[in-house]
């Protein structure tokens, strides 16, 4: 059931009260007490969450004579309003990078909620381990994994749309699974330089010997040609700089 306001009662009459109820209050969390207000801010929220749920391609004819769900232009006022699409106001980092996805994208539909999901699980493990070489063993990273290759296989085939690419750009990631691989074993040479305060790996660390000895070997020249992004690319000069620092 739907709920069409009477005449007078415009998108765009609400949105200036909510934009003066924004400039009075500094924040766009109207109370229930705000009668009409309040009744359309929720109606916001329950179109926005439907349209999330359905996507444009599976709106019917009738929905869209009717303009039942939000357009992607109003959901972009309300999100530079700061609108707040839950009922409460979104804490912590992963609700903070969901609103900031949504605020590049504005692609409404249930395999960007789902990208958006994975985008923020990576961004978790990143902060973690401070690489992108997502484990193919374990269980709690399968998923993960999976969505990481396929990201790649995409970026690849020039399938990745650029809005996604510039949210990858942005944190650093790895679009080859030799350069995460790189940036894994580096966080290991570091773990064991400090444990061990030299930075001769023994022979039967075999992974992590091989990698030091090419360092070693290259210090001076080491392949970049699949860095993409300024943030990727600033990323491995500071840990090249770093090696140089150990190996001296």
């Amino acid at each position: 059931m739907y709920y069409f306001p009477p005449p007078g009662e415009s998108w765009e009459n609400y949105y200036k009260q909510l934009c003066d109820f924004h400039r009075e209050h500094n924040h766009t969390r109207v109370p229930k007490s705000s009668g009409s207000l309040w009744n359309w801010v929720d109606r916001q929220r329950r179109s926005y969450r439907k349209r999330l749920r359905l996507g444009d391609a599976y709106q019917s004819d009738a929905e869209k004579t009717r303009g039942t769900l939000i357009t992607k232009e109003n959901v972009q006022k309300l999100s530079n309003l700061g609108f707040e699409w839950k009922d409460t106001a979104q804490k912590g980092d992963v609700e903070n990078r969901m609103k900031r996805l949504m605020n590049v994208t504005f692609e409404l539909s249930i395999h960007d909620e789902n990208w958006a999901k994975h985008f923020d699980t990576l961004c978790a493990f990143h902060e973690k381990f401070n690489h992108f070489s997502i484990p193919t063993g374990s269980s709690e990273y399968k998923e993960l994994h999976n969505w990481v290759r396929h990201t790649r296989f995409l970026y690849n085939s020039n399938k990745l749309p650029g809005n996604r690419v510039e949210l990858l750009e942005k944190i650093g990631f790895a679009w080859t699974a030799e350069d995460a691989k790189w940036d894994r074993l580096y966080e290991e040479f570091l773990l064991f330089h400090q444990k061990n305060g030299h930075s001769d790996v023994p022979v039967k660390n075999t992974e992590l010997y091989r990698w030091t000895k090419e360092q070693k070997e290259n210090n001076d020249r080491i392949d970049q040609a699949r860095l993409i992004g300024t943030k990727a690319k600033t990323e491995r000069k500071k840990r090249l700089h770093k090696l140089k620092e150990i190996f001296l």
